[in-house]
């Protein structure tokens, strides 16, 4: 949720930011947005792969929770 704030806020100083470049300013301000539109895309990437890699991992975890426990010898309470 903050992200999308974030990024929905970053969107409008940037296009707020194209409204004012002159034309002395246009290609640092293309490059500028160029460099935005990267950030942006990388942040997208990330969180994809976050969301794959815990999707994994839940996974992994309801494998493991399958296991039968075993019990530690001398020690019957004990479970690991």
């Amino acid at each position: 949720m903050l992200t999308t704030v974030l990024v929905i806020l970053a969107i409008l100083a940037a296009v707020g930011g194209l409204l004012y470049l002159t034309e002395a300013t246009a290609g640092v301000g293309l490059i500028g947005l160029a460099c935005f539109l990267g950030i942006l895309a990388r942040l997208a990437q990330a969180k994809q792969h976050t969301d794959h890699i815990h999707e994994h991992l839940v996974e992994i975890q309801d494998r493991v929770g399958k296991l039968p426990r075993l019990e530690l010898p001398g020690n019957e309470s004990r479970t690991v």
